[in-house]
């Protein structure tokens, strides 16, 4: 309220008395109680009560025996909570304060410190969601009936029902996250905006990741499952840290193809970036529903070789542009090699004299007219590269993955591959 003397006004904040809400927080007990109801799994809370718009549940306690879990929280607050049909329910934000998530492989903590066992934990300073829609169990009915062997049209239109009545999400985001004991993981925050749907999918929706730090020895941690050999030639850079913010999306760009184009904008130590479009086809509620049928209650690799092939890349773009991420990694190199020369030095001599020789030693030497130069201008003399695929036709996952496993080279005319710089 505003309250005005002459032009001299003073703004007076009204605060409304909390109101229970009767409705909110009989669905919330209710729920625990039906949760509780299960052999495997015990829940309670020391009180349930509202404050204003917001649900609160204190002392929330989930214990289950298979698979072993316990999930705690001081504090969980649902603003605006409406209970639906069936169980179903929404709300417009909500927040987590004191949540602890144990089990025999993981351990995640909103807030606090990380644990001292399990050895991989999830340390996060905050939590909040909104714009749920939560989930309608009457839409799984048809789905929990189906025989296995049911026809495929019968098979993938109860499915598409059950996926139509999964909850949605609005907004996700979290701050100070800490991934990992032995070798931590940090970022200051993520968030995730969707501003529709389509059925299931969330289109379009924006996210945005900052202060993502990730010490050049957890690379090589990470790289240990998928390539010992590489795993091996990065130790060079395990005292380095490398800081990334990154921020993308998708939209539709031709809804009723199935068309979705996307973007991400990304960069590193604040002396690198790397921007990528690109748009593909395939995002249909029919072909999801028909993906996830199969890999429910049919074959799983028919699943995933399905969704490969649906999946098809129109075009993509990359742009590559760096000032001083690469003078560190080729100054750490030096370093560790006692060569006396600093990074930027180091990286002219790889661009100008082993760059080649590294293309023609891999058999391939019509590389070198397409891709020598412009690789060469990015390493050497710090232009940025332009990487574009421009396929004929669009390309499936499947196509790519064969093609590049087969014959590499191959790969440049199937996705008509160029390099430039800008």
């Amino acid at each position: 309220m505003r309250f005005c003397i002459g032009t001299t006004c003073i703004l007076l904040a009204l605060t409304a008395p909390a109101v229970a809400d009767p409705a909110s927080e009989a669905f919330v007990k209710d729920q625990l109680q039906a949760i509780d109801a299960d052999p495997d799994v015990s829940a309670s809370a020391t009180a349930v009560r509202s404050e204003g718009a917001d649900t609160v549940i204190e002392g929330l306690n989930i214990d289950a025996t298979s698979p072993k879990a316990t999930l705690t929280t001081g504090e969980v607050r649902l603003e605006n909570l409406v209970p639906g049909k069936h169980d179903s329910f929404s709300f417009t934000g909500g927040k987590l304060a004191d949540l602890r998530l144990v089990s025999p492989a993981l351990a995640l903590v909103i807030p606090g410190t990380k644990p001292d066992q399990p050895d991989e934990s999830v340390a996060i300073g905050s939590a909040e969601i909104g714009g749920i829609e939560g989930a309608d169990p009457n839409g799984f009915a048809d789905l929990s009936r189906l025989d296995p062997h049911a026809e495929p049209a019968e098979r993938d239109a109860a499915m598409r029902e059950a996926l139509e009545a999964m909850p949605k999400v609005g907004h996700f985001a979290i701050a100070d996250m800490t991934l990992g004991n032995n070798i931590p993981l940090t970022m200051k925050s993520l968030s995730v905006d969707v501003d529709g749907y389509v059925g299931p999918i969330p289109l379009p929706w924006h996210a945005e990741m900052k202060g993502l730090t990730l010490p050049g020895r957890y690379l090589r941690a990470a790289l240990k499952h998928i390539d010992p050999r590489a795993a091996q030639i990065i130790r060079i850079i395990d005292d380095d840290t490398f800081t990334i913010d990154a921020s993308g999306g998708e939209e539709w760009e031709d809804q009723a193809n199935g068309v979705v184009r996307a973007s991400v904008h990304a960069t590193i130590n604040n002396g690198a970036t790397i921007d990528v479009s690109y748009a593909y086809s395939g995002v249909t509620e029919a072909k999801l529903a028909s993906v996830a049928g199969e890999a429910l209650l049919g074959d799983l690799g028919k699943a995933i070789n399905g969704f490969e092939d649906g999946i098809r890349l129109k075009d993509m773009t990359i742009r590559i542009a760096d000032r001083t991420v690469l003078n560190q990694i080729f100054g750490s190199v030096a370093d560790q090699l006692k060569l006396g020369m600093d990074g930027a030095t180091y990286r002219r001599q790889i661009a100008s004299l082993a760059l080649p020789l590294f293309i023609l030693a891999l058999g391939q030497p019509e590389l070198l007219d397409s891709f020598l130069q412009p690789v060469q201008q990015f390493l050497g003399e710090g232009k940025t590269l332009v990487v574009q695929l421009q396929p004929a036709q669009p390309a499936s996952a499947q196509q790519i993955a064969d093609t590049l496993a087969r014959n590499p080279a191959q790969l440049m005319t199937l996705l008509n591959l160029t390099m430039t710089n800008e």
